[in-house]
């Protein structure tokens, strides 16, 4: 049976780690060329939201609940939501 010298292991072992950066190269440069090739994406505008004139009461009633529950997960006191009454 053949034995090992260590530089046979440490030959072995650089030649070994030669070929993983090499492919890791050309995996990079691939992906380069593929993201060059590709078009880019417009980047869209964000929507403006509309601005109401009119008061709505409704979505302040909405707004309020809405902070209520936030706040109530943000502070160590249990706060409880007993009726939702609609505002005419």
């Amino acid at each position: 049976m053949l034995g090992y010298r260590f530089v046979d292991g440490i030959s072995t072992s650089v030649f070994s780690i030669l070929v993983v950066f090499i492919v890791l190269i050309i995996l990079a440069l691939i992906i380069e060329l593929v993201s060059k090739l590709l078009p880019k994406d417009k980047v869209e505008k964000p929507i403006q939201p509309m601005i109401h004139q009119e008061d709505d009461k409704e979505e302040q009633v909405v707004a309020r609940i809405i902070a209520g529950i936030l706040c109530q997960k943000e502070s160590t006191s249990n706060v409880v939501i007993k009726s939702i009454k609609r505002v005419k």
